[in-house]
């Protein structure tokens, strides 16, 4: 009675509500993650951080520039602990490669404040103290 407006119509209405709530589900899927990402998931785990820290023998400047501070580079236990000690809100990242560049174990006390992030080629953890 009402012709093909009328029958499609719904279909028409119902997809138009349910695209954006695909997409928002979607597409975190296909974008890869990148430092700026990244320095976001520290800011949010932590944000009364006063400090950071790289622990291990890999750095990453992007990360430094998106969390916007200069990064120390620590690779000792010991290191870590006199700084950890000097700084109470530190939070220490760690990258690994897909290859190499594990970072050395974290003195006891320090807890992943951030699942895994996975960014190109290494991933990024951020761990506090308790």
């Amino acid at each position: 009675r009402g012709g093909a407006a009328y029958t499609l119509g719904g279909p028409i209405a119902a997809c138009a509500l349910a695209a954006p709530m695909l997409f928002e589900w979607w597409l975190p899927t296909i974008e890869p993650a990148s430092a700026r990402s990244a320095a976001a998931a520290i800011r949010n785990a932590s944000p009364d951080a006063h400090a950071y820290a790289f622990y291990g023998q890999r750095d990453s400047l992007p990360l430094c520039f998106a969390l916007r501070s200069v990064i120390p580079i620590v690779t000792t236990p010991a290191d870590l602990e006199t700084l950890s000690s000097r700084e109470s809100k530190l939070v220490v990242i760690t990258q690994e490669g897909k290859r190499d560049n594990v970072p050395p174990s974290l003195p006891a006390g320090f807890v992943e404040i951030t699942p895994p992030i996975h960014v190109e080629e290494h991933t990024t953890r951020a761990w506090r103290r308790r």
